[in-house]
């Protein structure tokens, strides 16, 4: 029998029905209620149930494959990538919306390897422009957009 754990797919798989079984024990006490009736729970248990779906038939396609070895991990990348999506979770308040975006993607991109300063400063605009759309003014969620000693700036002037 051949290990399942050479193949790509298998550890996809795993990861997938474990994240699916989290959402389920995590939303355990909410009431799902019927199609016709959908309580709070309904969406996200049947989600759910993709995803280990989804996990299932990963798995199965990970076992059935052939053996392969997986790649090492890029740990530069992944450190990285975490270090800038905190960043942006503890800068967001001070420096606001728009720079806390432009830092994130700055500090992705960068993890990921050489990048143009264009390109970096392109996608950072329009995902920065996107998220002040959706979120501030869209959703209307109380986030400040830019830093405080700026908007104090503009509104003196």
């Amino acid at each position: 029998m051949k290990k399942p754990s050479n193949h790509p797919d298998t550890g996809a798989g795993v990861l997938f029905i474990a994240i699916g079984l989290f959402a389920l024990w995590g939303g355990r006490e909410l009431r799902v209620g019927t199609a016709d009736a959908m309580g709070p729970g309904y969406f996200p248990t049947a989600l759910a149930l993709i995803l280990v779906g989804l996990g299932l038939a990963t798995l199965a396609q990970g076992w059935r494959g052939p053996a392969q070895e997986l790649p090492r991990p890029a740990w530069r990348t992944v450190g990285g990538i975490l270090f800038s999506v905190t960043a942006f979770a503890v800068l967001l308040q001070p420096l606001g919306l728009v720079l806390s975006t432009l830092g994130l993607v700055a500090g992705c991109r960068c993890a990921a390897g050489p990048s143009r300063t264009r390109e970096v400063l392109l996608l950072g605009a329009a995902l920065a422009a996107g998220a002040v759309v959706i979120f501030a003014h869209g959703l209307d969620v109380q986030l400040p957009v830019w830093p405080t000693w700026f908007t104090e700036l503009a509104e003196g002037a």
